[in-house]
């Protein structure tokens, strides 16, 4: 079934409903090994029982969703080397599919485990041509990910966040994204950036308006945090070349830290209210999609 705009919780069976949540500790590291005693969950303001907790080491179906719009040769290479540490960062049991985007769409590859076979087939992408991303995430929700409903999945997006050739507008891929409940992690590098890293000398190559093109536009910037709201994950804006890497090892610990948690519903309706909240001392718990 369906999931409407905005609800935090699913049916999962007659009288189940389940929700996703990230647990973090007072320094937003996350907290791994949670079990059903360690959450209580109130509907309608009335408690309920907690039946499963999904293990944070669950695979995950990641979707590395790469903008090779306008790409010359030289940041090509940055992007696949990029990729290439983003695969290495992650679990091997995780299942990634990559797919690249300009004005036109490439599955580079289906999910898989194999991180040879992702490795090469990034050498596969054809670069250039407009940046129609929200016709790319649109894409991904409904094709990739539209199979995979009920199983944890995140959409890992490396772009500038500057859309200038989709069809689709944003508040309807907010809507596909709050009824997919895939997390989306922008992680946002401004296009001076990327060049820059293959002058061999940049202090001989210093342009006086390089710092202009350092930070990102304040529509990608708006709209990579409220991407990353709407679906609970996090935005990385990536202001120097080594943010990426931390930003790498951030979304993995991230992902790690979500659980899939079920209790019994006594509810008629199809979105309750829900609150939940941990034993744990100083953890905090993030439902996703976020509750009002």
């Amino acid at each position: 079934s369906r999931t409407p705009p905005g609800r935090i919780v699913s049916s999962v069976a007659p009288q189940l409903m389940r929700f996703n949540a990230s647990v973090t500790d007072r320094n937003g590291r996350a907290i791994g090994g949670m079990r059903e005693s360690d959450f209580t969950v109130w509907e309608n303001g009335i408690e309920r029982r907690v039946t499963n907790v999904a293990p944070a080491n669950e695979p995950f179906n990641l979707v590395l969703l790469l903008d090779v719009s306008g790409s010359v040769e030289e940041r090509m290479d940055f992007i696949r080397k990029a990729a290439r540490d983003f695969l290495r960062t992650t679990s091997p049991q995780d299942r990634i599919s990559i797919i690249s985007f300009r004005d036109d769409i490439q599955v580079i590859s289906d999910f898989s485990t194999d991180r040879a076979m992702l490795s090469r087939k990034l050498d596969e992408i054809d670069a250039g041509g407009g940046t129609a991303l929200y016709d790319a995430l649109g894409y991904v929700l409904s094709e990739p990910l539209r199979k995979l409903r009920g199983e944890r999945t995140a959409i890992v997006v490396m772009s500038d966040g500057d859309d200038n050739k989709s069809f689709l507008p944003f508040p309807a891929i907010l809507e596909a994204l709050l009824e997919s409940g895939a997390l989306v992690y922008p992680l946002y590098v401004p296009s001076g950036l990327i060049p820059e890293a293959s002058v061999p000398k940049p202090e001989i190559t210093i342009d006086p308006l390089r710092t202009r093109y350092l930070t990102l536009t304040t529509r990608a910037e708006e709209e990579g945090r409220k991407l990353a709201a709407a679906s609970g994950g996090i935005y990385y804006p990536i202001r120097r070349l080594d943010d990426l890497q931390k930003a790498y090892d951030d979304v993995v610990a991230q992902l790690r830290s979500a659980y899939t948690i079920t209790y019994a519903s006594n509810s008629a309706s199809a979105s309750p209210r829900v609150r939940v909240r941990t034993n744990r001392d100083g953890a905090s718990i993030r439902l996703s999609p976020e509750v009002e």
